[in-house]
């Protein structure tokens, strides 16, 4: 048994807890019976008293993410937002652009840990 295959899942029926219809009729995401094949798994979520897997799909041009427990219940379901991605990725600190080191000495450290790194 591999729970964190999408073929493990594709052909049993998916059932909504309350949360889960509550949040999908709050942010307008369908109820999906079946968890189809081209389901991409993302990760296994430990609350400790439960074992749930996140899996991610395209629906319609969107990622949709459903978060199913190990029993085969939908905990939530939500959309992945692009710009929820692009804020995880690191950003290369930038040079601060001003340069008076008599007003602000702490600048001139600052300059000299970017031009190392």
């Amino acid at each position: 048994m591999n729970e964190t295959s999408t073929l493990f899942w594709f052909d049993k029926p998916l059932v909504y807890s309350e949360h889960a219809l509550l949040r999908s009729y709050q942010r307008y995401t369908p109820i999906i019976t079946y968890l189809p094949v081209n389901a991409k798994f993302m990760s296994v979520l430990d609350t400790g008293n439960q074992i749930s897997y996140a899996f991610d799909f395209d629906y319609k041009g969107k990622t949709l993410r459903l978060i199913i427990n190990y029993q085969g219940i939908v905990v939530t379901t939500f959309y992945v937002s692009p710009s929820r991605l692009q804020s995880l990725r690191k950003t290369k600190k930038e040079k601060p652009s001003v340069k008076n080191y008599n007003k602000y000495p702490y600048l001139e450290v600052v300059d000299q840990l970017c031009d190392y790194a």
